[in-house]
């Protein structure tokens, strides 16, 4: 007969109000009936480990947070930064709270190896300070702070934030640590710390729209200073702070200079064509159609009139999503949802001897050991 074990009540009924789910949720995921779930609340013996497991899994938490019988507090449970996300307008469902809090964790394990390693101060700069300065003036100086050159993509855009200080993370489309429903409306969070911000977007989105979620979400770390999660409704909503941070993304992608590369007077009637006439500020900038339209909107040439044909003719022709996400090679998804700088610290640890196999393959989405070795063979001098 299986060892029954009980779990604390009062953490139990926490997690069921932090995620704002009833007792007829746990009854489904434990698989359990009613009259065991009275148990559970009574504090009785009443969950085998798997059972437990399943709770665990369910909230995102260790099976010893369960039967942990201490107190627990908003403060001690859930850092400011995720707190700032609670009180937006934005319901966080599960899956996403799941997220933040992996990526403030793995924020920790950075910080700390960077730390013991003595490269704190060489791979963590500030973020700049802007405030002040109009939202589309912000922007071209971030571009200028990014160091960043026509011709741009995703991969560049990452690269650049990476080597200056910010951290970020794909969430993916597969199952797993860092799922994120294909069917979710939010496209991205940032989590503002004085040091190594955090960015975190879906990896199936369009290249081009992952650009300008990516510099959204920095728009609101360095103009607001403060943590937002952006569903696909901000990207167009009227609010000031919404639409401070699409111009800050809009500029910084976007320069003035790019504008000229438009040929006016090849502007075409239907808006089938746009791609084609816009396909100049999409290759070297890294944007979307919309981007650029937009741009355009803003600096006088096109009317917003234009920008609605072409979404309402994008509409009328969009293919439905495909949920393919391509052959999975396993030693390469950390560095897919981690990027460069992460793996290559771990894995500079890991040869150091500052940490071991099996920490090396926790901070790395719990890799085996066999696919540990082939990221490591992946790299040149590991």
């Amino acid at each position: 007969m299986k060892e029954l074990i009980a779990v604390n009540p009062s953490r139990l009924s926490w997690c069921l109000k932090d995620f704002g789910l009833g007792k007829s949720e746990l009854v489904r995921s434990l698989d359990i009936s009613e009259k065991t779930l009275d148990k559970v609340f009574l504090g009785q013996k009443a969950l085998t480990f798997n059972q437990l497991r399943k709770l665990g899994k369910l909230f995102g938490r260790g099976v010893l947070f369960f039967v942990d019988q201490n107190p627990i507090t908003e403060d001690f449970i859930h850092t400011p930064q995720f707190r700032t996300l609670k009180n937006t307008k934005t319901v966080i469902v599960p899956e996403i709270r799941k997220l933040i809090e992996n990526a403030e964790w793995h924020r920790e394990v950075f910080l700390s190896i960077l730390s013991e390693s003595g490269n704190l101060t060489n791979l963590i700069r500030p973020l700049p300070n802007y405030q002040g300065h109009l939202p589309t003036e912000a922007g071209k100086m971030a571009r200028e702070w990014l160091g960043l050159k026509a011709p741009q993509n995703i991969q560049n855009f990452r690269t650049a934030l990476e080597e200056h200080g910010v951290l970020v993370f794909y969430a993916q489309g597969y199952q797993g640590s860092w799922h994120w429903d294909a069917e979710s409306s939010i496209l991205g969070f940032s989590l503002y710390y004085d040091q190594l911000p955090i960015i975190v977007i879906r990896n199936d989105q369009a290249k081009t729209q992952q650009a300008f979620t990516l510099m959204h979400e920095l728009g609101h770390l360095i103009l607001h200073r403060m943590s937002s999660i952006d569903s696909s409704e901000n990207f167009l909503s009227p609010e000031q702070r919404e639409a401070e941070a699409n111009q800050f993304a809009g500029h910084l992608l976007v320069p003035d200079d790019m504008i000229d590369l438009v040929d006016y007077q090849k502007r075409p009637q239907h808006p089938s064509e746009f791609e084609t006439w816009l396909k100049p500020i999409r290759e070297n900038c890294g944007v979307s159609t919309d981007v650029a339209l937009i741009r355009l909107i803003g600096a006088g040439r096109l009317t917003p009139d234009e920008y609605f044909k072409f979404n309402n003719w994008r509409k009328e022709t969009l293919k439905p999503k495909s949920n393919y996400y391509g052959k999975r090679n396993r030693y390469k998804e950390p560095i897919n949802i981690f990027g460069e700088r992460y793996v290559r610290t771990i894995l500079e640890a890991l040869s150091e001897n500052q940490i071991t196999l099996t920490k090396a393959c926790s901070y790395l989405d719990n890799i085996k050991l066999k696919a540990l070795h082939e990221l490591k063979s992946y790299y040149v001098g590991f």
